[in-house]
């Protein structure tokens, strides 16, 4: 796990940025705000099907580890991260508020 401390913020909440891989790996469009956050911490995982995509799931765990609570706005999908978020959260015993949301996207 690779740990970059951009900012220094007094200011709580603070932006943290999980990235299943690398900065470099992400789309271009999301390195302005990637920029912006306080910490961006990066896994370093492989995205590949050959693992069933276990970057995203190594990422949404740190994400709700790391998070005071959750809200999520979720479509009813069983099968999306957003579901998967809400499991673990469920899990981990963090306080979480799931709102619905009309539409696939």
């Amino acid at each position: 796990m690779y740990y970059k401390k951009l900012h220094s913020s007094k200011i709580f909440p603070q932006l943290t940025v999980i990235l299943p891989c690398t900065l470099d790996e992400q789309p271009s469009d999301t390195h302005e705000i990637t920029q912006s956050a306080d910490m961006v911490i990066e896994l370093r995982c492989p995205i590949t099907s050959k693992n069933g995509f276990q970057a995203y799931r190594d990422r949404n765990t740190e994400m709700i580890t790391r998070a005071d609570r959750l809200v999520a706005f979720h479509n009813g999908n069983p099968r999306g991260g957003t579901h998967m978020a809400i499991n673990i959260a469920r899990i981990q015993k963090k306080p979480h508020e799931i709102i619905d949301i009309e539409g696939k996207n």
